[in-house]
Formats: structure tokens, C-alpha cells, sequence
């Protein structure tokens, strides 16, 4: 009896990391695509931006009402409160967070890339895992001000 009870302990212990691996934690995750910017934006010669977290609620509020809508795309209304001037937003297959592949990806892009190299000072970041489509997606939102 105490052999099966063992067995079942470890079982369930071996389980439940594995969920919690496939969503690290959102903050954390947050922190690391700043880092990535902030990396980027070294690379071509500009001023890093200083982490905001006002912006940075502002970003997965937004991040979680796109999954929450099932929509991927800018929406008309301008956050609240956070002053922020300039948004840029990213999205990719799975809950792995992948902040460098989502930059190297923006940077490529015109209008992410003048995001992201902009005359900006502030930053948050918002990720959010979900489904859009039906599809599990992680959801990026950039904010950003100039003051």
C-alpha cells in the first residue's frame, strides 16, 4: 500500500510541473521581452527604454481582451490612462514565450520596426496565452511614451 501511494505521489508531482512549465510566469516573461528590445535597440545604436509599469498593465489588458475576443489586431480605442503613444503587437503558435524570435520578427517589419527603434523612453510589455482561432497562441503587446 505505501509502495502505491509513493508511486502515485510521484506521479502526480512528475505531472504537474509539466503544466506549469507550458505557461511560465507572465512577468517574468514580460521582463525578458524589455531585455530583448532593449538588446535590440543597443544593436542599432539607441537609447534603452526604461521599464513601465503602467504601460505595462496597459499592454496585457490589452494582450488578454484580444484572446478574450478571439481577435488579433489593434484595436480603435487607445489604453486608458497609461499615456501610451506607440503599440506594436506580435503573436505565435504555442505558450512559449520566445521574446528574441518576436523581435528579430518585428524588426523586419516597417512599421514594428519603427516601433520598436522609435523616439520612445518607456516600455511595458504584456503577453498573454490563450486561444485565437482555436489555435493556442501567445499574444505580445508592446507599449510605449516618450516621457
Amino acid at each position: 500500500m505505501a509502495r502505491r501511494l509513493a508511486v502515485a505521489c510521484v506521479a502526480v508531482s512528475v505531472l504537474i510541473p509539466c503544466d506549469a512549465g507550458a505557461a511560465p510566469n507572465s512577468r517574468a516573461a514580460e521582463r525578458a521581452m524589455v531585455q530583448a528590445v532593449n538588446e535590440a535597440r543597443e544593436d542599432h545604436g539607441r537609447r534603452a527604454l526604461s521599464y513601465s509599469r503602467p504601460l505595462a498593465r496597459s499592454a496585457g489588458r490589452l494582450a488578454a481582451k484580444l484572446t478574450k475576443l478571439d481577435v488579433f489586431g489593434h484595436l480603435e480605442s487607445a489604453p486608458a490612462g497609461s499615456g501610451a503613444r506607440g503599440e506594436a503587437l506580435a503573436r505565435h503558435r504555442g505558450w512559449r514565450a520566445r521574446t528574441r524570435s518576436t523581435v528579430r520578427r518585428g524588426l523586419r517589419s516597417p512599421s514594428h520596426r519603427a516601433v520598436i527603434l522609435g523616439r520612445f523612453r518607456k516600455v511595458g510589455a504584456g503577453i498573454k496565452r490563450g486561444r485565437i482561432g482555436g489555435r493556442l497562441t501567445t499574444v505580445w503587446v508592446l507599449h510605449l511614451r516618450a516621457r
